[in-house]
């Protein structure tokens, strides 16, 4: 079933950091790569600051994570390579294995908040062979079977044991069509997950989740941020959602219906 929603939430009080920045203009080259062990290495750009203008690589090349730290495009210095630490699933048919990293003290932009972040990543490789019967996950695996190598990433900038913003999304095979994660851009609000969300009819429910984050490029790549961040939001603020129904056998909708999205996690 097809719908229209708008979904508000109040980010007036919020302070904006500016300029905006069009992150579609980005152009996404390396300049210099390493020799890559696989055929099929993942590619992710972080932007960081408010105007994107500290960008830097992550390639995921299966035991090697490419981590372009400071932020000069090439892969090549002997600081970006860093191990993964993989963990397989032999008796979870769905998911086939994680690899997690982390890179700690990655420089950020000039005036930044704080010096450096600490880059932690998971890439969750599925199974694609698996009977998914669960509706969100079958979802999720719809997004995982764009690539070759099908897989979920969740990204996370962190300083001092605690997160900023996290990420939910795709990599890509390429690096001219790799989503760009921006972190610290202007807030908006979006719908957390990588997958598409369809409603359908029935008893099933399904599951919106939105957050305040920085809108990137690519399925899934809102940056979204920790209610600890953002102190300008009352801890009673909750987005709502107006939702469109299709009239059963016609080509109108229905009055919008206002549900106020009241959990959180």
């Amino acid at each position: 079933m097809s719908v229209h929603w708008v979904i508000a939430f109040c980010l007036s009080t919020i302070g904006q950091p500016s300029p905006d920045v069009d992150l579609s203009r980005i152009e996404r080259t390396i300049a210099k790569e390493p020799a890559y062990a696989t055929k099929t290495p993942l590619y992710a750009m972080i932007a960081l600051g408010a105007d994107a203008s500290r960008r830097v690589w992550v390639v995921l090349d299966g035991d090697v994570l490419y981590l372009d730290r400071n932020a000069n495009a090439d892969l090549t210095d002997a600081e970006d390579r860093h191990p993964v630490k993989k963990i397989s699933h032999g008796n979870q048919p769905a998911y086939t294995e994680d690899r997690i990293f982390s890179v700690s003290g990655v420089p950020r932009e000039a005036g930044a908040p704080q010096s450096s972040v600490d880059v932690y990543a998971q890439v969750s490789l599925f199974n694609l062979a698996y009977a998914w019967e669960d509706k969100a996950e079958q979802e999720v695996v719809a997004l995982a079977r764009r690539t070759t190598v099908p897989h979920i990433a969740f990204f996370s900038l962190n300083h001092e044991g605690k997160t900023i913003s996290t990420v939910i999304f795709a990599m890509s095979e390429s690096a001219a069509k790799a989503p760009i994660l921006h972190f610290d851009g202007p807030l908006t609000l979006g719908r957390i997950g990588a997958y598409p969300l369809d409603l359908t009819r029935g008893d099933e429910p399904t599951e919106l989740k939105v957050a305040v984050g920085t809108a990137g490029v690519g399925a899934g790549s809102l940056a979204y941020r920790t209610f600890e961040t953002l102190p300008d939001i009352p801890e009673t603020a909750r987005p709502v959602a107006d939702i469109e129904f299709p009239a059963r056998g016609k080509d109108t909708f229905l009055p919008p219906r206002r549900i106020v999205l009241d959990g959180k996690c």
